[in-house]
């Protein structure tokens, strides 16, 4: 498997900006010389303006309307990479945490799917919805409940969660996944539900991950411990913490104020309950702050 063939990607809007940032500078921390492409859900012209600037930012493709919510233009996903022309792809949500060098476990997984012809990888749910028909019969979810009754077998079919997928030659799903979600709008989680049926629909093609390792979030975080340096949920150890919880019992909004010159400046950041993680990811912004603060001001977006 040949670095040059994989790309990474994250995407956010605004309100993510601080946050994205923070998950960007995680992973080249912990893959030095890591390119992380973020597609633009909705960034000022100052953010986007540093993020051109950092060589990162992948502008939202002439053809996709305004006024699109993010997670419909995150099933957008084929549309923001086509320039960077990658066979596979590793999607990143832009609120999650690297904790150990991501590049060699990325090829590794991506190699393990092409020997066996598995093309898009992904974790379960940690939410109270474990089942595709938890889920349909708890949110807001009609699309989802016709896929269910087409095939009833489907009702206990493991729930999927997009903060973290593989994609290793997956160009005839990231084709669907779009069309997919432009005829189901209202649903709740679009891109999650508009997921989970191609991939139970596809179910050969798909492998489904170790959220411990992959994608640790909602009640996995309360296990989240660090010891000698590396950091554990249960008896893995965790590759991504993925910022997010049902209700958000285990996340939680904060300001990180920085102090820049002779003014404090007040900084929105989602970041974790956990006191280990949430010290973890603080200290992650603050170092970003610190190399990049500069660029931040010369780009107007500090």
């Amino acid at each position: 498997m040949d670095v040059a063939d994989l790309c990474f990607v994250t995407g956010a809007d605004q309100r993510y900006f601080w946050i994205v940032n923070a998950t960007i500078q995680s992973l080249k921390e912990q893959s030095p010389g890591l390119q992380v492409h973020v597609m633009d859900f909705g960034f000022t012209p100052a953010q986007a303006r540093f993020l051109e600037a950092e060589g990162t930012l992948l502008p939202r493709p002439p053809e996709i309307p305004d006024n699109v919510h993010p997670y419909t233009l995150k099933t957008c996903f084929g549309l923001y990479v086509r320039k960077l022309d990658r066979p596979n792809h590793i999607w990143i949500d832009s609120d999650m945490m690297c904790m150990q060098p991501l590049l060699p476990r990325a090829l590794e997984l991506i190699g393990q799917m092409q020997a066996t012809g598995r093309q898009f990888a992904i974790c379960p749910d940690m939410g109270p919805n474990p089942t595709l028909a938890d889920f349909a019969r708890n949110l807001h979810a009609p699309a989802l409940t016709r896929f269910i009754a087409e095939s009833p077998p489907r009702a206990g079919l493991t729930y999927l969660n997009t903060g973290f997928i593989a994609f290793a030659g997956a160009s005839a799903f990231l084709a669907q996944w779009p069309r997919l979600t432009a005829r189901i709008q209202g649903e709740q989680c679009i891109d999650q539900n508009a997921f989970n049926m191609l991939f139970h629909a596809n179910a050969a093609q798909g492998l489904v991950l170790d959220p411990k390792t992959w994608n640790a979030h909602g009640e996995l975080l309360t296990q989240a411990e660090c010891r000698d340096g590396i950091w554990w949920c249960g008896s893995e150890q965790v590759v991504l913490f993925h910022c997010t919880s049902h209700q958000n019992i285990h996340h939680t909004p904060a300001i990180f104020n920085l102090r820049l010159r002779d003014r404090v400046v007040p900084l929105e950041f989602k970041t974790f309950r956990n006191p280990a993680l949430q010290k973890h990811h603080l200290q992650v912004l603050e170092r970003f702050l610190q190399q990049k603060g500069a660029a931040l001001v010369e780009a107007g977006a500090l």
